[in-house]
Formats: structure tokens, sequence, C-alpha cells
């Protein structure tokens, strides 16, 4: 079949100024994303992820394994920018995006790992900024082999559901760093961290500032938020 290397919108900053989703023709002639493909594009330089740029770029590929290395990206700027981008990746093994710092899209990281039950590690901590809704909607969905999370660097989460079901289903889960000591910015919404935990099943540790307990208390779903184990939250002065 034949491959197609269809450009998208690009990445701002310093980063390359086209990204491409790699596509194939089925029997019958319909593109179709290439669910094949053994190799993960070099990310090296990219600053930024503008709009729908990256979403469902590798949706369903079983092809492809090991780390995903993002460690030069700093901002995802596009709503839907990664959305879905990484969907049923299940040889992936862990993703580096430890310079990423602020997420300002709608959606910009909506289910991008979403069924990668490889995954052991995702590196987030330097990320300070959700500001788009549904920022972080579903980012982990499914990734059942996280035990631990790093978001030790969160300030601010303005736009709603920032965080709603981003580790849902992480049935090994027991860990989670969600900023440091200084007080997270919630905005006026109550529903930043609506079912991040649903069907957890692992008793999970959580670790937050002292200076947002009433904050966070004040959350719909405090304290499990949709997890079926016991999630003890621990305040950090």
């Amino acid at each position: 079949m034949p491959i197609i290397n269809q450009v998208v919108s690009g990445s701002g900053g310093s980063g390359p100024t086209g990204l491409y989703r790699e596509f194939q023709l089925d029997a019958n002639g319909v593109l179709q994303p290439n669910t094949t493909t053994t190799h993960i594009m070099d990310f090296t330089g990219m600053t930024d992820v503008s709009e729908y740029a990256l979403a469902y770029a590798y949706q369903n590929n079983t092809a492809i394994s090991g780390a995903v290395d993002m460690s030069d990206l700093t901002t995802i700027s596009g709503s839907y920018a990664c959305f879905y981008m990484f969907y049923k990746c299940r040889g992936i093994t862990s993703a580096n995006l430890s310079a990423l710092t602020t997420i300002s899209g709608s959606y910009g990281c909506g289910g991008m790992f979403n069924g990668c039950t490889g995954i052991t590690s995702a590196n987030l901590s330097a990320l300070t900024t959700i500001s788009g809704s549904y920022g972080c909607g579903s980012m982990f969905l499914g990734c059942t082999g996280i035990t631990s999370a790093n978001l030790s660097a969160l300030t601010t989460i303005s736009g709603s559901y920032g965080c709603v079901g981003m580790f849902q289903g992480c049935t090994s889960l027991a860990t989670v760093y969600i900023g440091g000591t200084t007080a997270i910015d919630f905005g006026t919404r109550t529903n930043q961290f609506q079912n991040m935990f649903q069907n957890c099943t692992q008793n999970i540790d959580v670790y937050a500032p002292a200076a947002s307990q009433s904050a966070i208390e004040g959350l719909s779903g405090y304290p499990n938020f949709g997890g079926t184990g016991n999630v003890v939250w621990h305040w950090r002065s």
C-alpha cells in the first residue's frame, strides 16, 4: 500500500515549520492512518505544537515501541494539538515531556496516551500551567502500567475540567505529586479534578501543597475523585 506523508500545521517558536502524519491507502483506496510503521518521528527542536498539528498522529499503531522523546517541547498552544496522538500505542514504554511548562489549548493533551498500556513512566515534572479546558482530560486513561505521576511544578489550572479523567483506569497508580509547596490557582472552577482517578483500584498517596488544602477539599469528588481504592492526601508545606 502506498504511504502518504501529510503535512499539517506545524509548531511555533524555533521548532520545525511543518509536522506530518503517515497515512496509507487501504485495499479499497480509502485513506487510513498508517498503523504499521515502526518508528516515531524525531521531535528534536520542536518547542510548541499548534492546533490539531499532531492529533491522532499515531493512533492504534501497535508496531511502534520504546520511549517517546519530546524533551525539547515547552508549550502546547493549540487546541487539540496532541489529541489522541498515541491512542492505543501499547508498545510505548515511557514519555519524556520534561521541559513542558504550559498547556494552553483546549483538549491540548486530551487522550494523548489513552490506552498506552505499556507506559510505566511519564515525565511532566516542569508543567506549571494548564489553561485550556480539558487540557489534560483523559491524558493517561487506561495506562495500566503507570505506578507514579509527577506534577510537582503545577501552579495553575484555569481551564475548566483541566485534569478530568487524567489517570482514569490507571490500575497500578500508587503515588502522585500535584504541585509543590506553592498554592495552586484553580480559578473559579470546582471541576478541575473530576473523575481524575476513576477506576483506579490501588490505594493512592497524593502529595499536594498545604496552601491548597481547603481549595482541593472543595473540588467536586474529593477525596477519591472517582478512585475505588483509598486516596490519601498528604499536605506539604
